[in-house]
C-alpha cells in the first residue's frame, strides 16, 4: 500500500458518538472491547501493579493533562492495571471532573477500584506509587483479599512505621531501607509496554484526539500479543 492510500483511507477513519455525558463516548465501546480482549487472553500471575503514562496530545482539549514530572508533559492521562512483566490488564483514561458522578470513594480510589474489578477476591498482591496508595485504600483492598505494597507521601493519614532491613543497591553497597520500599523496588515494573512501542512507535498528527487514541490502544495490543506468544513459548 502506497503512503499516499494510507492517509486517504485514515481519512475515513470516524467514531460515531453516543448521545451522553460522557467525554470518552467516541472510544468508550472500543476501549471497553480491548481491555475485554487483554484479559481473557491472559491469566495473571500475583504481582500485578497500577501506574499512569501520558500519550502526547498538545491540541485542545477538555481533558487534556500536563504533568510536570512525565517525558510527555501534555497529553490525554491513561491508567494502567499491569502484570509484573508490563502485561496490560486493564486501561482507563482520564476524562476530567466529572461533576454528575456521586460516589462515596475518592477520585484515586475510585480509578484503582475500577481497574481492579474483575480481579478482587483472588488473594493478589497490588504495587504502585505514592499517588495512588494509601492506609485507606490499602485496607479496602484488604477486605477484597488484596494485598498492597507501595510507597508513601508524608501527609497521608494513619502511615504506619515500617520495618528497616538492609539491602544492596545496582552498585553492591548496603543500604538501610523499610522492608516494603525493598519489595515494591523488586516488583514495581514501570510504563515496560510504554518503553517497548517508544522504539516502534507510528504517532499520527490529527485534530482528531480519538484516533491518536486508537493507534495507542493498537500498538499496546500489539505488545500484549507479543508477551502473551513469548509467555506460551517459555511455558
Amino acid at each position: 500500500m502506497t503512503g499516499r492510500r494510507f492517509e486517504q483511507l485514515l481519512r475515513c477513519l470516524h467514531c460515531e458518538s453516543v448521545p451522553n455525558n460522557d467525554r470518552l463516548t467516541k472510544i468508550s465501546e472500543l476501549l471497553e472491547l480491548v481491555n475485554s480482549s487483554f484479559q481473557t487472553a491472559y491469566k495473571p500471575g500475583k504481582n500485578l501493579w497500577i501506574d499512569e503514562s501520558m500519550m502526547l496530545r498538545r491540541g485542545r482539549l477538555s481533558f487534556r493533562q500536563f504533568i510536570k514530572s512525565k517525558k510527555n508533559k501534555y497529553g490525554i492521562k491513561f491508567y494502567e492495571f499491569c502484570t509484573h512483566d508490563g502485561y496490560a490488564l486493564n486501561l482507563d483514561i482520564y476524562k476530567g471532573k466529572v461533576t454528575h458522578e456521586v460516589s462515596s470513594l475518592s477520585v484515586v480510589d475510585s480509578v484503582i477500584m475500577r481497574l481492579m474489578e474483575s480481579y478482587l477476591s483472588e488473594g493478589l498482591s497490588l504495587f504502585m506509587d505514592n499517588y495512588y496508595n494509601s492506609v485507606g485504600l490499602a485496607n479496602r483492598l484488604l477486605s477484597f483479599k488484596t494485598h498492597t505494597t507501595g510507597t508513601l507521601r508524608t501527609n497521608r493519614k494513619m502511615n504506619p512505621k515500617p520495618k528497616i532491613i538492609d539491602v544492596q543497591n545496582k552498585y553492591g553497597i548496603a543500604k538501610k531501607k523499610p522492608i516494603e520500599i525493598a519489595n515494591y523496588n523488586v516488583n514495581m515494573h514501570r510504563q515496560m509496554y510504554d518503553q517497548m512501542i517508544l522504539y516502534y512507535s507510528s504517532p499520527k498528527k490529527s485534530i482528531r484526539w480519538y484516533k491518536k487514541v486508537i493507534f495507542h490502544l493498537l500498538h499496546i495490543s500489539i505488545w500484549n500479543h507479543v508477551k502473551n506468544r513469548l509467555f506460551r513459548f517459555c511455558t
